[in-house]
């Protein structure tokens, strides 16, 4: 036990420098990333505010996405409840296996509707910031 104790504050005092670096690093790029990404939503918002006309657009294409979004969970869900209904013969290992594909497979369409779905939130919050008086 003593050994084990003595091992771990050991691998710990030379693994510490090491990890810390690593974690700056990661932090360094997600400011980074974050800054950048905050520069791109200032200037589509300003794009926004210069036009009602892309304003219009924007809202077209937001309620195009959230439509996409809805089609794409509504079909995952329709094949996730699809491949509960089929029956399968348990001494065929074929279908089971078939099945068990076709329920991660409705997972696909579902992701995807989602990631969507984030992007119309995003995109409406824009379009919310833009026709807010400026400060």
């Amino acid at each position: 036990m003593v050994l084990v104790g003595l091992a771990i504050n050991l691998a710990s005092a030379y693994l510490r420098s090491p990890f810390d670096s690593l974690l700056s690093a990661i932090s360094k790029r997600w400011s980074t990333r974050t800054e950048v990404q905050r520069k791109m939503r200032a200037e589509r918002i300003a794009i926004l505010r210069a036009s009602k006309e892309e304003q219009a657009f924007a809202l077209l294409e937001a309620l195009h996405i959230r439509v996409r979004s809805l089609l794409m969970i509504l079909i995952g869900w329709i094949v996730l409840a699809m491949s509960t209904m089929l029956k399968h013969d348990v001494s065929s290992g074929h279908v089971a296996v078939g099945i068990l594909i076709l329920k991660y497979i409705s997972l696909g369409p579902i992701i995807f509707g989602m990631n969507d779905w984030t992007d119309v939130i995003r995109r409406r919050g824009e379009i919310y910031d833009a026709r807010k008086p400026a400060i």
